[in-house]
C-alpha cells in the first residue's frame, strides 16, 4: 500500500516556464512558485517567501508554457519528489521538487506572444 503524498500550493511564478521535450517526444515544463508567508503581527511582522521548484509533464507541460509566465498565479496540485545523486566530488546531493498533477490559473488567462 502506498502512502499519501500529497502537496498543495498557492503562490507566482518566479520566473517564465521551460519546457523540454525528452525521448518520445514527451514534454516537461520546469518552474518555480513563489510563496509569500508573513510571520508575527504588527510591528513584529515580518515577510518570508519560499520558492518552490515545480514538473508537469505531457499535454499539462505544454499548457503551462503557452499560458503561463513570470507573474502568473497559480494554484499547484501534487505531489512531492525526492532526487539523490552524488556530485562529482562523490557528496550526496537531493532535491525535492513538486510533480504537478493539476495546475489551475488564477491570473486571467492570455496565450503568451511569440517573440
Amino acid at each position: 500500500m502506498d502512502n499519501l503524498n500529497l502537496c498543495l500550493v498557492e503562490g507566482y511564478l518566479a520566473a517564465n516556464p521551460v519546457i523540454r521535450y525528452v525521448s518520445g517526444g514527451i514534454a516537461v515544463c520546469n518552474f518555480s512558485v513563489a510563496i509569500n508567508k508573513t510571520r508575527g503581527k504588527g510591528d513584529e511582522a515580518k515577510k518570508e517567501v519560499s520558492f518552490f521548484d515545480v514538473t508537469t509533464w505531457a499535454k499539462l507541460a505544454e499548457t503551462c508554457e503557452k499560458f503561463l509566465s513570470k507573474g502568473s498565479h497559480v494554484l499547484v496540485s501534487g505531489y512531492l519528489r525526492q532526487s539523490r545523486w552524488q556530485d562529482k566530488n562523490g557528496a550526496s546531493r537531493f532535491s525535492v521538487n513538486i510533480e504537478g498533477r493539476e495546475i489551475k490559473f488564477l491570473s486571467p488567462k492570455t496565450e503568451k506572444k511569440a517573440a
